[in-house]
């Protein structure tokens, strides 16, 4: 039984039967036949390893497709491709890989790019150089081309409860009976991005063979539904190179005919796949990827290393793979700097381009493997559509229009826009007013636009991506104003605002908004829009503002006080041109308690109504650049009290800044404020001083000052500014640093009669400052001033809402 067992289990296959029994269990032949099964076994096994060494070089790819088609190739040489790979900010290091084969004349028949990869090739291949990418790569990098989140023109004329006023907003909307992040999968729109390269690359149509540019193009993208990398090789480039640069969690996915795509980091960020499946014989890599880890330590220190570790091991495992058939692996330097660190492009490009002298050997002998007789041959090139220098391309002009998922409106207003240019030059200025005056009606996450069809039948196509129509947000804000001089005052104040937009409209918002820590505020605000431009507004406020005084330079008693307020109001306005002129009228009914504040303090209440223009062009209310503010207001009030002296008193306000620019960066601001009871009838009613009058306590033209006290019934203050904003951004998302010389000068009086150009205060002092975001930053002041007809030097921080 064993010898049986045996048998059976080392011979197998019919052809055994036909040996007769006595020969199939004769030991010898059992023997013979185990022997030959081990000769078969091991003989078959050394042909495979044979076969395998013999065999040509298996590439790694995830592409399904055998071969990808491409141009045809040059004759009489070998046919040259350039592969970029991602890299993010590291991009600005691809700049000198692309001079260098142009000094070294290495001819380049195609570019395979990646992410940033993907905007240097798609420029460079349209035809701009080297050295105009360099520059455009800066604009790129600057923080508002990353700073793109749309904004409803409503958002102006928001106040206190606009997003422009708080660093920190967390969107979410109604999914049945759940919520979610509206900003869940990316925290930039990539508009700006996206309205960058169609600036850059206007002049070519929607419809575009990627072959018929001056050198053939491709981008490589991850199809985030199908689960697969797209070679992209016709269509619109600025859309192509968008979907390349969609990295994740950083830019939203780009939607394409019902498909998402994001960054070709996904799956193949380095594509030399790509370039071999076209047949290209001589590939050059431009590689910025990161290398493995191999410091243990780092990986105790921070659990992200682990992270990224993961993400890089199976490129790095292709690309040590896919480099058989490489023939030039160029590495730049880049510095060590990270993905994001946009801010320091110089340094990358400056740390490649030394990086390249390296390199330029191999540069000399690929040279010759392409021109074995040392002289490029004059090649016969079929003629393209498309011009060497991009510049050289005309303007393509437009006969017909296409809008996809506009609001009524809105269609209404694009089509009036288009009448504009109908036939006309679709110029760089064109695109860039449509989409911007499209996209920041805050209705859209997405404007694109496309220029189809032949010459003399072009179609003007828009594609709009709608945002929720009804979504809810949480603001958190705070501020901070603290002063040491000859006294001194520190108030702080957090703030969150839960609102709800969109319930009962476009531009409707509800607010809940609580203030708290030196004081309290709680605040309800509905607006509602009664048409295109005009709107109501509500709103019912409690609020306990308190106000401290410390001793600083000179010693001064400790005092707090308080001034109470509730009021209910309603405001109907209009906006006149966009949202940049506003007029606005309304009244309200309040309560003040002000007998904390003042020594004939009252509670009581009154009535009042108001009339306010305003004109706002400043590029931001926060350190302006540019731009113009002026805000008039008359208000009547009308104290409801038995003990009134008075009937009626008025407020007339007059407010001003301007910002002129004097070259790249620097810029002079104008600051102005008047404000008087024109009827001094407020000189009757005391009590109510610290509500309607005014105090030099202003934070915005005398920081040294710290107590409120006295308010009087007349003001005015001017100041000036000369501000240095480096061209570099403190960060990604274009927090930015200002640098001032200031001065203020103004004084406060009771009567006409004290009016006088005698006594005034003033301020001198070096700022420095931190714009955060539009309406929101950090500024520090040193410098001098008057205080209580003293001069001393005084020390102050302010963040939050700055006016400046």
């Amino acid at each position: 039984m064993k010898t049986e067992s045996l048998w059976k289990s080392s011979i197998s296959g019919r052809g055994i039967d036909c040996i007769p029994p006595h020969i199939q269990y004769h030991p010898f032949f059992m023997l013979y036949s185990v022997l030959m099964k081990r000769c078969i076994t091991v003989f078959t096994a050394s042909a495979f390893f044979l076969i395998r060494l013999c065999a040509e070089p298996q590439l790694e790819s995830t592409i399904k497709a055998e071969t990808l088609p491409s141009p045809p190739k040059p004759k009489g040489r070998p046919s040259v491709a350039l592969v970029l790979s991602g890299g993010g900010a590291r991009g600005f290091a691809h700049i000198p890989v692309l001079e260098l084969l142009e000094e070294e004349h290495i001819p380049i028949d195609m570019v395979v790019g990646n992410s940033a990869g993907a905007i240097c090739g798609a420029l460079y291949c349209a035809g701009y150089t080297p050295k105009q990418i360099l520059e455009q790569m800066y604009i790129f990098s600057s923080g508002a081309v990353l700073k793109d989140a749309p904004y409803s023109p409503f958002e102006q004329i928001l106040g206190e409860h606009s997003t422009l006023n708080a660093p920190v907003n967390i969107q979410f909307v109604s999914m049945g009976r759940s919520f979610s992040l509206g900003r869940g999968n990316g925290v930039l729109t990539g508009q700006n991005a996206y309205e960058l390269f169609k600036e850059l690359t206007i002049r070519l149509p929607s419809n575009l063979n990627f072959d018929d540019l001056p050198v053939p193009f491709r981008a490589v993208t991850t199809n985030l539904i199908k689960g697969e990398i797209e070679v992209l090789d016709s269509g619109d480039i600025a859309e192509a190179v968008r979907s390349s640069i969609s990295i994740p969690g950083l830019f939203r996915p780009f939607e394409k005919n019902g498909q998402y795509y994001v960054d070709g980091l996904a799956l193949d960020d380095t594509p030399v796949d790509v370039a071999v499946k076209m047949g290209y014989d001589i590939i050059i890599v431009s590689s910025l990827s990161d290398g493995m880890e191999n410091d243990p330590q780092k990986f105790d220190a921070n659990p992200l290393v682990a992270v990224l570790q993961m993400i890089n091991m199976d490129q790095a495992a292709r690309n040590r793979n896919n480099n058989q058939f490489v023939a030039l692996n160029i590495y730049p330097d880049y510095a060590g700097e990270t993905l994001i660190s946009y801010a320091r492009g110089a340094k990358i490009y400056s740390a490649s381009k030394k990086s390249m002298e390296q390199y330029r050997t191999a540069c000399k002998a690929l040279y010759n493997r392409i021109f074995p007789d040392g002289k490029a041959a004059a090649e016969k090139r079929t003629e393209k559509k498309y011009k060497p220098s991009y510049g050289d391309n005309t303007y393509l002009s437009v006969n017909h229009l296409s809008i996809q998922n506009a609001d009524r409106a809105d269609e209404a207003f694009i089509t009036k826009q288009y009448d504009k240019i109908k036939g006309k030059d679709f110029t760089e200025s064109d695109f860039m007013e449509l989409s911007d005056s499209i996209y920041h009606t805050g209705k859209y996450r997405n404007v694109v636009t496309r220029i189809t069809g032949g010459e003399g039948n072009r179609t003007l196509e828009l594609i709009l991506r709608p945002e929720q129509k009804e979504y809810g947000m949480i603001l958190f804000s705070g501020d901070l104003a603290g002063t040491v001089a000859m006294d001194s005052t520190l108030g702080v104040a957090l703030s969150s605002d839960i609102q709800w937009r969109g319930l009962t409209g476009y531009g409707s918002v509800i607010s809940a908004k609580i203030s708290a820590f030196n004081g309290f505020s709680g605040e309800l605000m509905f607006r509602h829009p009664l048409g295109s431009r005009v709107f109501s507004q509500t709103t019912l406020v409690y609020k306990d503002s308190a106000y401290n005084t410390s001793a600083g330079w000179a010693y001064y008693p400790s005092s707090l006080m308080t001034i109470q307020k509730a009021s209910a109001n309603q405001k109907f306005g209009v906006t006149l041109a966009g949202t940049s002129n506003v007029f606005s009228t309304g009244a309200g009914i309040n309560w003040f308690d002000t007998r904390d504040a003042v020594a004939d303090g009252v509670s009581m209440m009154t009535g009042d109504f108001f009339g306010n223009f305003t004109l706002n062009t400043l590029d931001s209310t926060c350190f302006p650049t540019s731009g113009a503010y002026v805000s008039i207001q008359g208000t009547g009030v009308l104290p409801i009290s038995k003990q009134a002296d008075v009937s009626l008193f008025d407020i007339t306000q007059a407010d001003f800044i301007g910002a002129v620019p004097l070259g790249n960066a620097f810029n002079l601001i104008f600051d102005g404020f008047a404000g008087t009871d024109i009827s001094q009838q407020l000189n009757k009613f005391s009590g109510l001083k610290p509500v309607y009058g005014f105090s030099l306590a202003d934070r915005r033209f005398f920081p040294q000052i710290s107590a409120q006290a006295p308010w009087r019934i007349h003001k005015a203050a001017i100041s000036g500014t000369l501000q240095f904003s480096p061209r570099t951004d403190l960060t990604v998302f274009g927090m930015k640093t200002m640098l001032f010389i200031s001065g203020a000068v103004g004084n406060s009086w009771d009567s006409y009669a004290e009016l006088s150009l005698e006594n005034l205060q003033w301020r001198a002092s070096f700022d420095a400052g931190i714009r955060i975001q539009d309406n929101f930053g950090i500024l520090l002041r040193v410098g001098t001033g008057t205080t209580k007809g003293y001069v001393l030097p005084f020390i102050s921080l302010d963040i939050g809402n700055i006016r400046f």
